[in-house]
This record gives structure tokens, sequence and C-alpha cells, in this order.
């Protein structure tokens, strides 16, 4: 979390007047002009981290957030106590550049959040948008299992590099005998479902796919798909595949500030940084 200044970014007070900062107005004129030429909050972000550009002395990493916030303060245009930084035509030319606020989840993250579980209690995350636009991954179980810097962008990057692993990854379907324990334990709990007087439906549906997801997955043929699906992963392209990966992958798991896992179908779990979990 970015600390507090008394001062605005760019800014400094030289003998009772408020006076531009040399170096920072210089970061805040780069910032407006790498955001209106594309350059993403965090891609900016990054940059002004890697050049040893501080938000503070005590300050070296920068975040997409501390970026947005010198975007959106318009006294960089100039007010009666603060100089002008940037000129009104180059603020309203960042401001021209936002993306169009949407509700719309991207396709990828439509497609992959089902699998998504909370790491400390296996819970699934949900999606939380905010009015500005801006959106965060929680658990509804403690808002404090997951960091507030899950988003989109960084579960798809998480899943990307896991991806990477999975496609190297040499699968064994798990011993049958633990598969067969989880058989029983499903087929005890939809006879236990069916018992009670008032039926859960949908709860015994997911039971039932369940079971028969762990069936399936004993099949010789499945185990061929399953590596056939491997091969696509290793030949094709570099962006998350998240046809391949939601017939492979049984739950992702994500810890408080990343991924740290997937679980697959076939009962194999990889660690993040694990090379091969053959």
């Amino acid at each position: 979390m970015a600390q507090n200044r008394a001062i605005p970014y760019g800014y400094q007070m030289v003998n009772g007047a408020m006076t531009t900062h040399e170096e920072e107005s210089s970061a805040v004129k780069t910032i407006f002009q790498m955001y209106t030429e594309g350059s993403s909050y965090l891609t900016i972000a990054n940059w002004l981290t890697s050049q040893d550009i501080r938000y503070m002395p005590t300050k070296p990493e920068w975040n997409k957030n501390m970026v947005a916030r010198i975007l959106q303060n318009k006294i960089y245009t100039g007010t009666e106590k603060y100089p002008t930084i940037i000129d009104q035509t180059q603020f309203h030319m960042s401001q021209s550049a936002k993306k169009p606020y949407t509700h719309t989840e991207p396709k990828d993250i439509k497609e992959l959040k089902s699998l998504l579980v909370c790491r400390e209690c296996g819970e699934k995350l949900r999606r939380r948008v905010k009015k500005d636009g801006t959106h965060r991954w929680y658990c509804p179980t403690d808002i404090a299992h997951i960091s507030i810097t899950v988003s989109d962008d960084s579960i798809l990057g998480d899943i990307a590099s896991l991806q990477k692993i999975l496609a190297h990854t040499n699968l064994q379907v798990q011993a049958s005998n633990s598969i067969s324990l989880e058989s029983v334990r499903l087929q005890n709990e939809i006879e236990r479902l069916l018992e009670q007087t008032e039926l859960h439906v949908e709860e015994i549906k997911d039971n039932i796919l369940k079971l028969a997801s762990l069936k399936y997955s004993l099949c010789p043929d499945t185990h061929h798909a399953e590596q056939a699906m491997l091969e696509e992963l290793q030949h094709g392209e570099t962006a998350v595949n998240t046809k391949v990966l939601t017939q492979l992958i049984e739950h992702i798991q994500v810890s408080h500030a990343t991924i740290s896992g997937i679980q697959l179908k076939c009962g194999n779990h990889i660690q993040r940084g694990e090379q091969d979990n053959g």
C-alpha cells in the first residue's frame, strides 16, 4: 500500500511557497505521456520502479494504483496553490485514453472463474467490481484471505505461467485406491442427500457430476485424451488456453497474493515453481 504524502507527488515547499519538484514533476510528465501513448498503469508502474524513480525516499516500488491516482489528479494542470506541470490538453488526452467502464467480464475470466478457490479455506472466490471500473477478487469466508492486489490481470498472468509448467507435465492418474475412497465418499453423500425430506437438487447434481468425473478419469481413453491436450498446450500459443484448462483442471488455488497451484482432474497437483509433477 502506498504511503501518504503531505504534499502531492511532483511538488515541494520552498521558503513557504509551493513549487515543482524537478525530478518528481519530470516523472509526472512521463506518466501522462506514457499513458496517452497506450501504456497501462502496470507497465508504467514497472518502468518507474525499474528506473529507481521513487514515490517517496523510502518507497522504491510503484504500483498501478499510485499511477492511476496521479493520472486522475487535476491539480497538475495548475491551481492557485499548485504550479502547472501538465497542460489542459495533455490532461484531457489522458482522460480520453481511459478504457470505457464496463461490467462485462473478460472472456478468459468468465470461463475460468468457477475453478478459482481460496487456498486458505477452499471457498470459491468472488469478483467485485467498483463504480470506477476497478475490480478485485476476494474470499467470501474471510476478506483477509486474499489481498486487494489479486485482480483479473494478476490471475491471468499467474495462470499463463502455470500453463507453461502444465504443458510439460507428465500426467499420471493417481492410485485407484485414493480415487476409490473419494468415490465412496461421494456415493455416500449422494445417498444421504436423497434420504433427506427436503431435496437439495443442485447439490445432488454437483456430487453426481463429481462422482462421474472421478470414474471417467480411470478410463484409459481419458488419460490419452489428457496427454493430447497437453501436447496442444506445448505447440499452441502462449495465451491462456481456457478450452484445454477447463477440461484438465479441477480447481485453481489462490493464496494471499498469487495463484499457488492447480489441482488436475486426474489427481495431479502442480505447485507454483514446480517444473514437473509426474
